[in-house]
C-alpha cells in the first residue's frame, strides 16, 4: 500500500511539472525520424535511446511487422518499416505527438542510471582486458 502511495503521489508530482513546462517546449524543432521506430499498423511510435535494448527492440518490430513469421534487426526493420510508412507520414506520426490527442501509442525505454554506468564499467574493462591478452 506505502509504494502505491508514493507511486501515485509521483505520477501527480510528474503530471504537473508536464503540464507547467508544456508551454516551454519550442514547437519548430526538426524531427530527426532516425530515432524512431514506427508500427503504422498497430500505431506504435518508440523513441530510440542508446543502450536500452534497441537490438531486442528492433526485433521485436520485425516480429510485428512479419505477424510472427521472421526476427531481425536494424537493417530490416528499417526495410520492413519503409514498406509500409512513407518518410513524410513517418514525420507527421512523429509531429503530431505534441498535440494531447493523437493515434499513437508513443513510448521509450529508459534504462537503471546506475545498471547502466554498471553495463559501460563493464564494457570497458572486458575491452581493457582484451587488449592486454593481445599484447
Amino acid at each position: 500500500l506505502s509504494t502505491n502511495i508514493k507511486f501515485q503521489a509521483e505520477i501527480r508530482r510528474i503530471k504537473a511539472v508536464c503540464e507547467k513546462e508544456s508551454l516551454n517546449v519550442p514547437k519548430d524543432v526538426p524531427v530527426n525520424e532516425q530515432i524512431f521506430n514506427i508500427d503504422p499498423a498497430h500505431k506504435l511510435l518508440m523513441c530510440r535511446t542508446a543502450k536500452c535494448g534497441m537490438s531486442t527492440w528492433d526485433n521485436k518490430f520485425v516480429y510485428i511487422f512479419t505477424n510472427g513469421t521472421k526476427m531481425g534487426g536494424i537493417n530490416l526493420r528499417k526495410t520492413l518499416e519503409k514498406e509500409r510508412i512513407t518518410s513524410e507520414e513517418k514525420i507527421e506520426a512523429i509531429q503530431s505527438l505534441i498535440t494531447p490527442i493523437h493515434e499513437y501509442f508513443s513510448f521509450f525505454v529508459c534504462r537503471n542510471p546506475v545498471e547502466r554506468l554498471l553495463s559501460l564499467y563493464n564494457m570497458v574493462t572486458r575491452k581493457d582486458k582484451s587488449k592486454k591478452a593481445k599484447a
